[in-house]
């Protein structure tokens, strides 16, 4: 008997369906099922706007496991069951993918931790960054740092947020919100130029 994940869980592997669909349509006996759709807009509609996360787990009452949704972007597999999820977690079988959010979080962190591509493993080989006592007490006491330090968290969480909604919405929104482009690249530079300056 499967037992239900909670709330935080269900959604946790929707990205890797690049790999899952090849993998699981060569393994599964019978097709993933998915609620009806509307042409173009797929099951976005469907989604609870205030709390999402009610229709994954209206939707897992009632599919099972296992399904599938057309989020416009992208066709994501939703799971719902501890087992299955663990099954999936195996990365020795289901290598990771970096898709959506991560794919945009690329543009500015590169192949970092989370955002590197199987095989790309800067993110392990870089040196760990150390700061003298002058910049210590530079960062305790100087108001310039500070400020310095204030701007680059609130770039950084700006690019984060962004690059989730890049993520979700069609490439031609992307393109014609030039405001959104504009701030987004306006963070990357932010977040750089404090970079640069510690390198």
């Amino acid at each position: 008997m499967n037992t239900k994940a909670p709330a935080t869980s269900t959604f946790a592997i929707s990205n890797c369906q690049q790999v899952l669909h090849s993998t699981l349509a060569t393994t599964m006996t019978t097709s993933i099922p998915s609620p009806p759709a509307l042409p173009f807009l797929g099951h976005i509609t469907q989604l609870d706007k205030e709390i999402p996360q009610r229709t994954f787990d209206l939707l897992a009452d009632q599919y099972g496991e296992i399904y599938k949704l057309n989020l416009i972007t992208r066709q994501s597999l939703i799971v719902a069951s501890y087992e299955l999820l663990n099954e999936l977690s195996n990365d020795k079988r289901f290598p990771k993918t970096v898709v959506g959010a991560l794919e945009k979080m690329r543009n500015g962190m590169g192949d970092g931790l989370f955002s590197a591509y199987p095989g790309e493993e800067n993110w392990g080989i870089a040196p760990p960054q150390k700061c003298s006592s002058n910049e210590k007490e530079n960062y305790i006491d100087g108001d310039s740092t500070q400020e310095q330090t204030h701007s680059f968290v609130q770039a950084m969480v700006d690019f984060l947020i962004e690059s989730a909604n890049r993520a979700n919405r069609p490439p031609i929104m992307n393109i014609l919100m030039r405001s959104s482009s504009a701030k987004y690249q306006a963070d990357l530079k932010i977040m750089n130029h404090l970079v640069d300056e510690r390198e």
